[in-house]
């Protein structure tokens, strides 16, 4: 199970959108799906009617630093966020969730794919890529439908902002950020015990087309011995970075006075 962070281009007459995305294989389908195995696209979508549009993935295979290919794809499945869900954002009139509030208060997940995903072809990237591999310490890992992630942990995010405006520079920009709230929806979720929530913010910067981004826990972990003691070898190296996409990037927090902004993340619990 790897998967590769990726930017969108979403084209409707002489109007462009876009996004960040997660390339995926394989993975488990979407809660309301059947199982299969094929490669796929998850983003975060803020376009009303977005079936209207032509999309097109900028999966970072490139011959030469100059040159962007972008694949067709296609909707496999949209499932929408319940917009009453970020009520508790805003009581008071004095927040915006960007950039649902840009273009029409939607939200919700894509799920894409093209027969170009499922390819043989060798002009796809290998899912654990050699560009990302020093940026963010080697991406490719597991779908952590349950994580460990707390509020103080660092995580790194993985994204294409500004890829509207230039595919080539921001492709793939990886930044850290740290969790600093879980936001539980529900009062009686916050009891519960399971430790993911509904939602996470973080103290990151939020840039334009970052919506989508991977986002990803690479914290080390030491192999640790039945008695507590850690495990130590002759030319052994007994930490492991597991890199596990733990989230994406649904958007920007931001208050209506200009006071501060947050960056929302949703947990893959929510999603896969």
């Amino acid at each position: 199970m790897r998967y590769t962070p990726i930017a969108l281009h979403y084209v409707l007459g002489d109007k462009i959108h876009a996004s960040s995305g997660v390339y995926i294989t394989p993975i488990s389908p979407l809660k309301s799906s059947s199982s299969s195995s094929a490669s796929f696209i998850l983003t975060i979508n803020h376009i009303p009617n977005i079936g209207e549009y032509s999309i097109y993935a900028n999966l970072g295979n490139t011959d030469t630093p100059s040159q962007v290919h972008w694949h067709r794809v296609s909707i496999l499945e949209e499932v929408s966020i319940n917009p009453s869900e970020f009520e508790f954002f805003d009581t008071h009139n004095q927040f915006k969730l960007y950039p649902r509030d840009q273009y029409g208060r939607t939200i919700s997940i894509l799920k894409l794919s093209s027969s170009v995903l499922n390819s043989d072809t060798e002009t796809l990237p290998s899912p654990i890529s050699t560009s990302l591999a020093g940026a963010a310490g080697g991406v490719g890992g597991p779908v952590a439908t349950k994580s460990s992630i707390s509020v103080g942990d660092q995580v790194t995010i993985v994204s294409s902002p500004f890829n509207f405006t230039n595919s080539l520079i921001f492709h793939q920009f990886t930044t850290t950020a740290r969790i600093v709230y879980k936001v539980h929806t529900n009062d009686h979720d916050a009891d519960n015990g399971d430790g993911v929530a509904d939602y996470w913010l973080s103290d990151a910067a939020y840039m334009e087309n970052m919506a989508g981004g991977a986002v990803i826990d690479n914290k080390v972990n030491s192999l640790v011995a039945a008695n507590g003691d850690a495990k130590v070898g002759n030319n052994t190296n007994n930490n492991t970075s597991e890199n596990k996409l733990v989230g994406l990037v649904l958007g920007n927090l931001r208050k209506t006075n200009g006071d501060g902004n947050l960056m929302v993340i949703i947990p893959l619990r929510k999603i896969v």
